[in-house]
């Protein structure tokens, strides 16, 4: 469903789609923060519904790290699907992830592990180089009371990735940060 926010949006006129929607869970207190929504989503409206790829990689990668997918939400940092994600720009993020800030402050989400640097872009408001500078420590975000963790993106997880040199390496270090980040969620109890 477009908002007023979206009529002045560069990227809602480039949609194939109606916006998606975040999918935060009534008492959830960790999302996990995605670049772009899947064409799979549009079926539901809503984030990480879908039966896509990179969904199916995370998910594998939350029953290997035990995550409960019950109490994980999701959402993404910009909410449109376009033909090309190559015509987005950071100003493009930036604008739409004012929505996923503005329901991230309204909710009672402590922890977000951010997938991709545009997401740890959004939520740090640091310029990002590489992920690699970012993994494996837990960071404060622009909103008070929440704290979050960076990894890859999941399009770089999939079969079909440009990266199909790392096809191995990068599962393990996702599941690697997806550990550490569980880890600090015990620690501060903020899941048991």
């Amino acid at each position: 469903m477009k908002t007023e926010h979206c009529s002045n949006c560069r990227v809602s006129e480039l949609s194939e789609e109606a916006p998606v929607i975040p999918n935060i869970k009534k008492g959830s207190k960790v999302l996990f923060l995605l670049d772009y929504p899947t064409i799979e989503d549009c079926d539901t409206g809503r984030v990480a519904t879908g039966l896509s790829k990179r969904y199916a990689v995370l998910h594998n990668l939350m029953e290997d790290t035990g995550f409960d997918p019950v109490i994980v939400s999701y959402a993404t940092t910009i909410r449109c699907i376009t033909r090309s994600k190559s015509t987005l720009t950071y100003p493009d993020y930036e604008y739409c992830s004012k929505l996923i800030l503005k329901d991230l402050e309204r909710s009672e989400i402590r922890a977000v592990l951010c997938f991709g640097s545009m997401a740890a872009r959004v939520l740090t408001g640091r310029g990002i180089e590489r992920i690699d500078k970012l993994r494996g420590e837990i960071y404060d975000t622009c909103i008070d009371g929440i704290t979050c963790a960076v990894t890859y993106a999941l399009s770089i997880l999939t079969e079909d990735s440009c990266l199909g040199c790392g096809k191995n390496v990068y599962p393990h270090l996702v599941r690697k940060d997806m550990k550490m980040f569980k880890a600090d969620l015990h620690k501060k109890r903020i899941i048991e």
